[in-house]
């Protein structure tokens, strides 16, 4: 139990003590890990809950620096379909959630809108890691879909289900107010094009991670102790802390972002199914 609880505490989902209890604490804690990683939320540390976190804080260990370095762990870039990066990927990253009639419905429209396969590998992996292609209306602080959308954002969503005359949680809904609209308003209809044309997955992911998902982000270690998820958290008007481990860094962004290594996996993930 204190393995499990230790390993919740690294990836951030867990604030309380490691004392050994399966209190409240941790199954909320388990649960929050399950819908970020598509598991059904039944907040029992069962075998594939266990070696997920597993699998996930080991491949966070193993890759926090070597993107940081350019090195990837024996994971020679040339031999990844896709890119040219030198990163780490786990190529055995699997998606195990319930939601893949969503996923492939939504990697055919964004194919039929124009994007590249690498580009569509990256919003994919995003999406994958942000909710698992589930689109309901239930999200970390208000956020929603499969995106989480929230605010305007979230606004825009509701207003065009109406215009549209659609459930605002229809995967087509979905689907077509993140191409259509969501998209070209975040980041401009130049950027847009510009990631519609990427050639390489893991540009797309990290461009898309940053300009459209827009998640906790930091140029250093130091920026992130001294921030709004960091250990002083509570000095900072921050809800709580998320680990460091889970920020991975990107050359090409220049700074470590939110869950950036899970994202990365995810897009290589689907790259290779289609």
């Amino acid at each position: 139990m204190r393995t499990l609880q230790t390993n919740l505490k690294k990836l951030g989902y867990l604030s309380g003590t490691v004392d050994g209890v399966f209190g409240t604490d941790t199954e909320s804690a388990v649960k929050a890990f399950q819908k970020a990683n598509g598991l059904t939320q039944d907040g029992l540390a069962g075998e594939t809950t266990r070696n997920k976190i597993t699998s996930i804080v080991k491949n966070s260990s193993e890759t926090t620096e070597t993107e940081k370095t350019g090195e990837n762990s024996g994971n020679n870039s040339t031999s990844i379909a896709g890119t040219s990066r030198n990163v780490g990927i786990d190529a055995s990253y699997k998606y195990t959630g319930s939601y893949r009639e969503n996923a492939e419905y939504v990697w055919g429209e964004l194919l039929k809108a124009g994007f590249s396969k690498e580009a569509a590998a990256g919003v994919m992996g995003n999406l994958t890691i942000e909710h698992g292609f589930n689109t309901s209306w239930e999200g970390d602080q208000g956020s929603v879909g499969i995106v989480q959308w929230r605010g305007n954002r979230k606004d825009g969503l509701v207003k065009y289900a109406k215009e549209q005359n659609m459930s605002e949680t229809s995967i087509i809904t979905q689907t077509k107010y993140l191409i259509e609209v969501d998209m070209p308003n975040r980041i401009g209809s130049d950027a847009f094009e510009k990631l519609k044309k990427m050639g390489d997955f893991i540009d797309a992911t990290d461009y898309f991670c940053d300009k459209v998902e827009s998640p906790s982000s930091y140029k250093n270690k130091t920026d992130w102790e001294n921030g709004k998820y960091g250990p002083n958290y509570g000095a900072h008007g921050g809800p709580y802390m998320i680990s460091w481990d889970r920020y991975t860094w990107s050359e090409q962004l220049g700074k470590y972002e939110l869950d950036l290594g899970r994202r990365r996996n995810a897009a290589n993930y689907w790259y290779n199914q289609f």
